[in-house]
């Protein structure tokens, strides 16, 4: 496995220029670790990169694009496709953690202090997905891509949900609004969140 033609001076993909060197390298990584499946190819080729978002984390996701960008232009060959044998995401169940419990009323000032918690253990997640699944009309799907899920919380208990997660790559009347060039918008994406997801309360300590 390897490349077939000779790489170009440069492309850009997805707002990033790749320069003829590095696509030389990449060519050769190609070559050099045919037993890596396509994922663990993007994971290595983006580290020697350093091609990460703007939360650090690396471009796997460009960089398999990348990669069969590549092949189809003849300058790779890749490993073949790995058959997924994934089971469809499965729902959180409902437990009595997320029953409604008395009717909150009252105006925020009344709550005392509020704060906007990260949720970050993995009893927690499952938790929030929970209240989300169970409560929210969109109900609960695992976030693409970067994501952070949050807990509003008071003395009161638990008063909503928040999930910001990465941008969506095209939404016309945004990029109109903001008024960037594609190669602006893929290079600057990483500094935009979606809101994926605002659950209220109107019961004590349970959102719904």
């Amino acid at each position: 496995m390897g490349r077939t033609e000779k790489p170009a001076n440069h492309l850009v993909h997805c707002g990033r220029v790749i320069t003829a060197e590095e696509l030389a390298d990449i060519c050769e990584t190609v070559a050099i670790c045919s037993r890596l499946s396509r994922t663990e190819l993007a994971l290595t080729i983006s580290e020697h990169l350093d091609w990460r978002s703007a939360s650090g984390s690396l471009k796997q996701d460009a960089c398999v694009k990348l990669l069969d960008k590549l092949e189809s232009q003849g300058l790779v060959t890749l490993p073949a496709k790995q058959v997924s044998h994934s089971v469809a995401l499965r729902q959180p169940l409902f437990t009595n953690r997320t029953v409604p419990c008395d009717l909150l009323a009252g105006v925020v000032g009344d709550l005392g202090a509020v704060r906007v918690v990260p949720v970050t253990e993995k009893d927690e997640i499952n938790l929030w997905n929970e209240y989300v699944s169970r409560y929210h009309y969109l109900g609960y799907s695992n976030p693409f891509g970067c994501s952070q899920r949050y807990f509003i919380t008071s003395a009161d208990g638990r008063l909503g949900c928040l999930l910001f997660s990465g941008a969506a790559k095209g939404l016309g009347k945004r990029d109109h609004w903001i008024g960037w060039s594609k190669d602006e918008r893929l290079r600057n994406l990483g500094f935009v969140v979606n809101n994926s997801r605002f659950l209220g309360c109107n019961h004590r300590g349970v959102p719904s």
